[in-house]
């Protein structure tokens, strides 16, 4: 082992006795019923990454070439004073089929947004990464059977995920301006430029942590990206404040990433697709029902030509609808009526990361 191997170690025992007055020797005991022969024991999560509070979890991978019942996805709790200890108990093969579908996801030319993003998924995200940037606390170090080394992997997967979400955030953040919801804009926008900084984050070589450890991250890690955020860390106030704060938010990210990320640009990648959705005569009245929801919207006239000119079956290229269709969908989308499909992904190769890492 490494004296940074040994230093990372040291820090995660005084965290875990500063917070919990309990020894990481201890922590093992409590698990060690679940071990088998030759298992490496891995400490992840926020206490490992040298975040974390008396509220964070001590999250511990199990895995082995000789592990019989893996504990699912979903981790065994165990408490120890006021300290939980999660664990995720797996056999080395589902670990290595776990990084070749995140391998495989980065090979395709489709979109990544949201394949390790939704419940599980979201688990297997950051199983990736308690993986890769775990400390080893007993046992050998897993061996990837695969060519790439775990870390390559998970960093390259987590930064393309983040490219993809900043991508949305942005384009939702202008559609929104335009459309005059200015609450949306601003805070799609911030969303924006915070995964554009989880994107170069990810790609400078620290694990993934969440937005709610961000600020700390930034100010200790890495203070260049701090000066980056701080100007759009509050959201502003008043039409003209969220347009300025909405066009800087682009700019910043464009910044950070090399996209351009106007929403013309955009909009060659996207359109919009929903389910059940009909326009109706009431009366005098014009209504876009959405009959699996239950919902229904009152419309004018000029709403209602321009959403029964839209092709007749969705996705709806957004590089082709009007502005006023443009409106009501971004409207629609408000309401989760419709959303946003990407044609297309956001290769590593397009990004003009810098090389750190």
């Amino acid at each position: 082992m490494t004296k940074v191997h040994d230093d990372r170690i040291e820090e995660l025992e005084q965290r875990v006795k500063e917070f919990h007055d309990v020894d990481l020797g201890e922590a093992l005991e409590v698990i060690d019923y679940l071990r088998d022969e030759d298992d490496s024991v891995l400490v992840g999560g926020s206490l490992a990454y040298g975040l974390g509070n008396r509220e964070s979890d001590l999250d511990i991978v199990i895995a082995g070439p000789a592990t019989d019942e893996s504990s699912s996805r979903m981790p065994l709790e165990h408490f120890l004073g006021s300290l939980r200890v999660d664990v995720w108990r797996l056999h080395q093969n589902e670990i290595d089929e776990l990084f070749e579908r995140a391998r495989r996801c980065l090979a395709d030319e489709g979109p990544l947004l949201g394949a390790f993003g939704h419940v599980f998924e979201q688990a297997d995200l950051k199983l990736l990464h308690r993986v890769a940037y775990g400390v080893v606390v007993d046992g050998p170090a897993l061996v990837p059977s695969g060519p790439r080394d775990y870390r390559e992997v998970a960093r390259e997967l987590l930064v393309r995920e983040y490219a993809e979400r900043m991508r949305h955030s942005l384009y939702v953040a202008q559609l929104a301006l335009a459309a005059g919801n200015t609450l949306a804009a601003a805070t799609s926008a911030r969303f924006g430029v915070e995964d554009a900084l989880q994107a170069v984050i990810a790609w400078r070589g620290l694990p993934f942590s969440d937005n709610k450890w961000l600020r700390l991250r930034l100010e200790r890690d890495v203070p260049d990206l701090e000066e980056v955020y701080r100007p759009l860390a509050v959201l502003p106030e008043g039409p003209e404040a969220i347009a300025r704060y909405v066009a800087e938010a682009v700019a910043a990210a464009e910044g950070l990433l090399g996209l351009d990320l106007g929403a013309a640009a955009l909009a060659a990648d996207a359109g919009w697709e929903g389910e059940g959705l009909k326009a109706y005569r009431a009366g005098d009245l014009r209504l876009l029902l959405a009959a699996g929801q239950d919902v229904a919207f009152e419309i004018d006239d000029a709403e209602a030509a321009a959403w029964e000119a839209l092709a007749a079956e969705p996705p709806w290229p957004c590089a082709e609808c009007t502005d006023l269709q443009t409106r009501l969908l971004v409207a629609l989308h408000a309401q989760g009526v419709v959303r946003l499909r990407w044609l297309r992904g956001v290769p590593l190769a397009e990004l003009a990361l810098g090389k750190e890492g």
